[in-house]
C-alpha cells in the first residue's frame, strides 16, 4: 500500500515518465493506465467493485487521486472494512501484473486468474491475523484469536458454533449452527438458508445473530458463542456507538442478548468449527429450515467427533 499511496508501482504512465518506451495505454481496455485507473476505474476492476460492500465508494472516487480515495475509505468505514479494501486493491494490481506478464506467471504455474472477490479476501485478511499473534495485539477490543481444538464450556453453559458460507450463484448464504453442553452433548443442531448480506463479514455477524435467535427459541441459560471469523468476533467486541453500521433490529438482538444470557462472542480456528462449517455447507442446498434435536443426521456425525478429537 506504501508503493500505491506514492504512485510507485510500475504503471504504463509511471513507466513512460521515467522514459520506458511504451504506449501508456491500458492493454486491458484501451485507457490511460495509470494507478487510479487500474485499481479503481478499469472495466475490469470495476466487475469487481460492483460486487462488493465497496461499490458506493468507488463510484465516489471518480475523478479523485488515489491517495485521497484510500483517505474516503479510512474515513468511512471501521479498521476491518478498511483492511479488507486494502486487500482487495491488493489482489486486483497481483492479477494486473500476471495479466501483463503471462508468459512468467504460465511458466511459474501460477496462471492469470486471481480471485478477488470479497469472500475471497475477506478469507486472505482472516488468515493473516490468525498467524500474526502480535498483530495491532492481542487484546484488541477484547478479542483474543482462538483456539484450534474443540473444548466444552464450564457446568451449566451451552457453547454454540455458527459459521456461514456465501453462495454467489444463488445470491444468498448459507448459516450452520450447532449447540453442545458441557459434556460435548449436541443439544440443537440448525441449517439455514437466507439473503444475501452486504459484505461475507456482514454475513458472518448475521450468522451470529441467527445462533443468537437460536438460543432464544431454546430458552437456555448461559451460552458462549464461537465463530471462526476473526472479523466478525471482532466486530461484536466494538463499543455500542461504533455499532452504526448495524441495522438497528441487529444491535436490538444483541443488546438484549448481552443484558439475558450471552456471556461472550469469542473466535476459534476453522479445525475446530468443522460441524457448523459443514451446516452452513448444506444450508445451502435447502428450500427451508432443517433443525434437529433428539437425532442428528448421519452425515453431521464425523463432524462432531472430528471437532472434539
Amino acid at each position: 500500500m506504501w508503493r500505491l499511496l506514492n504512485n510507485l508501482i510500475p504503471t504504463a504512465a509511471n513507466l513512460k515518465r521515467h522514459g520506458i518506451p511504451i504506449d501508456g495505454i491500458c492493454a486491458r481496455c484501451g485507457d490511460r493506465w495509470d494507478t487510479e485507473h487500474n485499481i479503481l476505474h478499469c472495466p475490469k476492476s470495476h466487475k469487481v467493485w460492483r460486487e462488493s460492500s465497496f461499490w458506493k465508494e468507488i463510484q465516489q472516487s471518480q475523478g479523485m487521486v488515489f491517495v485521497d480515495v484510500v483517505s474516503m475509505v479510512f474515513k468511512i468505514w471501521n479498521r476491518e472494512g478498511y483492511d479488507l479494501w486494502c486487500i482487495m486493491v491488493w489482489q486486483i494490481w497481483v492479477n494486473i501484473c500476471k495479466e501483463g506478464h503471462k508468459e512468467v506467471a504460465d511458466k511459474f504455474g501460477q496462471g492469470t486468474d486471481c480471485d478477488v472477490s470479497e469472500e475471497t479476501c475477506a478469507t486472505l485478511l482472516d488468515v493473516f491475523i490468525e498467524a500474526q499473534p502480535t498483530f495491532r495485539g492481542e487484546a484488541l477490543l477484547g478479542v483474543e484469536l482462538g483456539k484450534n481444538k474443540w473444548f466444552p464450556p464450564r457446568p451449566g453453559i451451552f457453547r454454540v458454533d455458527v459459521d456461514a458460507m456465501f453462495d454467489e450463484e444463488k445470491g444468498c448464504f448459507g448459516v450452520g449452527i450447532i449447540v453442545r453442553d458441557h459434556e460435548g452433548r449436541v443439544c440443537n443442531a440448525v441449517s439455514k438458508k437466507t439473503k444475501a448480506s452486504s459484505s461475507v463479514m456482514m454475513a458472518e455477524i448475521m450468522a451470529i445473530v441467527h445462533g443468537i435467535l437460536a438460543c432464544i427459541e431454546l430458552e437456555l441459560g448461559q451460552v458462549e458463542l464461537f465463530t471462526n471469523s476473526l472479523l466478525a468476533a471482532r466486530a461484536m467486541a466494538t463499543p455500542e456507538e461504533d455499532k452504526t453500521y448495524l441495522p438497528d433490529d441487529v444491535c436490538d438482538i444483541l443488546g438484549v442478548a448481552r443484558k439475558n444470557f450471552l456471556l461472550r462472542v469469542s473466535h476459534m480456528y476453522r479445525s475446530a468449527n468443522r460441524a457448523a462449517h459443514s451446516l452452513a455447507q448444506f444450508a445451502r442446498t435447502l428450500d427451508s429450515p432443517c433443525c434437529w434435536t433428539e437425532s442428528l443426521p448421519r452425515w453431521l456425525g464425523p463432524f462432531v467427533i472430528d471437532d472434539m478429537v
